[in-house]
């Protein structure tokens, strides 16, 4: 996996321990949400499929798509309500479909991410941040340019370290 290119540090690899350790979890609501948005896909074929004139209905490709931008925010409710399914029919399955996608699933795969974060950040809490490691490497440059400028040696006859301790 590409993310796991930021576990060279400890600090930047939160973001790959966040996304192992709630992956098992992911994975079950990705599971979810693709065996609702399957359920949704037919329902609506077959509630809308031959009744609404602008095709968006009438295939199921279109009907994924279709369902996925309602998803995030992109629906046109007045093309439901006008069609001959009829208001309330289109008022009960658009009802339905934002309940179970906007607010209950996504809300849960947002409480995994967040408790995923929060205890990869606990097992990250032991190392230094990124800040303060900056910091020494800063002086270990620092260090290391004023030794070479006053003849390349330190006190005791050692060249300074650049290694960052962890």
């Amino acid at each position: 996996m590409y993310i796991q290119v930021l576990h060279f540090h400890p600090s930047l690899g939160v973001v790959s321990r966040t996304l192992l350790e709630g992956g098992q979890d992911l994975v079950l609501i990705i599971t979810l949400f693709c065996i609702l948005n399957l359920f949704f896909t037919n329902s609506a074929v077959i509630l809308f499929g031959d009744l609404i004139i602008n095709d968006d209905y009438s295939s199921t490709n279109e009907v994924f798509v279709r369902l996925f931008l309602m998803m995030v925010g992109d629906f046109d409710f007045g093309v439901l309500t006008e069609s001959e399914a009829g208001y309330m029919n289109a008022t009960i399955f658009f009802l339905l479909f934002v309940v179970l996608f906007n607010i209950v699933l996504l809300n849960i795969t947002l409480a995994i991410i967040v408790d995923a974060y929060a205890n990869a950040k606990v097992a990250n809490s032991t190392h230094p941040s990124v800040r303060d490691e900056v910091k020494i490497l800063a002086k270990h440059i620092f260090a290391y340019s004023y030794a070479s400028i006053k003849g390349g040696q330190r006190q005791g006859g050692e060249y300074p370290s650049l290694r960052i301790p962890y």
